[in-house]
């Protein structure tokens, strides 16, 4: 109920005798311990009377049905059945993280690095005879300016401004 440690029960037990006594220090005591054994009785009263009005107004029977629909739902598991009804990411996940596994399909599903990526993608379109198509926004050296082309990377300490020193 309060947060009162051991030193502080001391300060307060030091006071109370220098205040009130050692003469008069018992009968204190007693009357301070009649007081909050009242102060329970009156505290758990109240809660019985609030527990039968929420008896007799019905609130038990609602917490408990509640409860009851509550315990059969399971989120996690109607969201992945609504993802994935099928288990088919299910089974390539786990093949994907098992690439240790002595199963050789989970080393083809493993993911690679884009380097390999791109050289495998480039061996089969050249096995394939398969040009790749030019790139539609791309203009010829020729027809880019001289100004527009690609600076050669910056020096350390070497700046872009161009205009007369400030």
């Amino acid at each position: 109920m309060f947060d009162i440690g051991w030193m502080e029960m001391l300060v307060i037990a030091v006071v109370a005798i220098l205040v009130i006594g050692p003469k008069d220090l018992p009968k204190v005591l007693h009357t301070v311990g009649q007081w909050m054994a009242r102060a329970r009785g009156v505290a758990r009263n109240f809660q019985d009377q609030m527990e039968e009005m929420a008896r007799q107004s019905g609130v038990d029977e609602v917490r408990k049905e509640i409860s009851n629909s509550i315990q059969g739902l399971d989120p996690a598991a109607r969201l992945k059945q609504a993802i994935d009804p099928t288990g088919e990411m299910d089974a390539q996940m786990k093949a994907m993280t098992d690439v240790g596994s002595l199963d050789p399909t989970a080393a083809q599903l493993a993911p690679k690095s884009v380097e390999e990526v791109a050289v495998a993608n480039a061996d089969a379109e050249a096995e394939a005879g398969i040009t790749p198509p030019p790139n539609p926004h791309a203009l010829p050296d020729d027809l880019i300016a001289e100004d527009k082309k690609p600076e050669p990377p910056l020096e350390p300490g070497q700046t872009i401004y161009k205009g007369p020193s400030p």
